[in-house]
């Protein structure tokens, strides 16, 4: 498999969250990355918080068969994760603003919901098993794990 670098999205300054025209160039590269042709796998993954409607909108117009995979879990636990971690691009003080944007998956948009509490091989497993059910379907299918 090969990996192609789509740089993060800009960090917030002094723990300000980003609004939608900071994350509009973002957006367009992510989409633009993934209507290029995929690997000999015929698949790729990109990690982004595409927190609202509009944002995912926009990806699946340039690539409609895209399935959302929502990590899901308490504000508790993502809290921990993001305070123990030295090198991420979102401090913990924006996690609020984040929860508070996010809008969810509507079932007219194809998706997995994986809750974090699982340890992440399980994870990563049912991912993959729950990807494979969708294989085939059409994007307008939402699967909730």
């Amino acid at each position: 498999m090969s990996f192609r670098n789509v740089r993060p999205a800009p960090s917030a300054p002094s723990g300000v969250p980003l609004d939608d025209d900071d994350r509009a160039p973002w957006l367009a590269q992510i989409g633009a990355a993934l209507a290029t042709p995929a690997d000999e796998t015929g698949s790729r993954i990109i990690a982004c918080s595409a927190l609202k409607r509009r944002y995912r909108d926009l990806l699946r117009s340039l690539a409609p068969d895209l399935v959302f995979i929502h990590l899901s879990g308490e504000a508790a636990t993502i809290s921990g994760r993001l305070a123990s971690r030295a090198h991420e691009y979102m401090p913990s003080s924006v996690l609020a603003s984040q929860l508070a944007t996010l809008e969810p998956l509507g079932p007219d948009e194809a998706h997995i919901v994986a809750d974090i509490r699982d340890d992440p091989e399980a994870l990563v497993d049912g991912i993959v098993r729950h990807l494979g059910l969708l294989a085939g379907r059409s994007a307008a299918v939402g699967t909730d794990a």
